[in-house]
């Protein structure tokens, strides 16, 4: 794990709990409305959350995925502390995360690249290895959620 990938999970956390405590007072509710179309429970909704997610981190070479799990980590955390999403629909994070780090692999490979070291060719089977794996959890999760969903809630 790079210290990018370690930065973009605290900043992450540190979204979700900051909603999640702002949302605590009765007085005040906190939402955020991603820079993209989002209905909680929708499927292409959360695919386009997963897709914002890699594309957003990818954008300047991996740099930006602080910003684009921050962006996650609001939306997130505001949503379950309203109660607008269960429990289950969390797990959804997971296959983000990984995602993102597909996206800081793929971004520090060309990086190199530029400098004339030739490190995406050996970055590449790993990053995409990062990317069909979180593909295939978040098509698990999806599927699965109808079954799961009746024991966590």
């Amino acid at each position: 794990m790079t210290g990018l990938s370690l930065f973009s999970l605290i900043i992450l956390a540190t979204a979700f709990f900051t909603a999640f405590y702002l949302n605590a007072n009765p007085n005040y509710e906190f939402t955020i409305t991603p820079p993209y179309h989002y209905v909680p429970g929708e499927f292409l909704s959360e695919l386009n959350a997963f897709f914002f997610v890699f594309i957003f981190s990818l954008l300047f070479f991996g740099i930006t995925a602080p910003i684009a799990l921050g962006i996650e980590g609001l939306k997130w955390g505001s949503l379950y502390s309203i109660k607008a999403i269960t429990f289950y629909d969390l797990a959804f994070i997971v296959p983000q995360v990984i995602v993102s780090f597909s996206a800081i692999m793929l971004g520090q490979g060309i990086i190199s690249d530029y400098e004339g070291k030739a490190a995406l060719k050996q970055v590449l089977p790993t990053a995409l290895t990062y990317f069909l794996a979180a593909i295939a959890l978040f098509f698990a999760i999806y599927l699965l959620k109808p079954l799961l969903a009746q024991f966590i809630s």
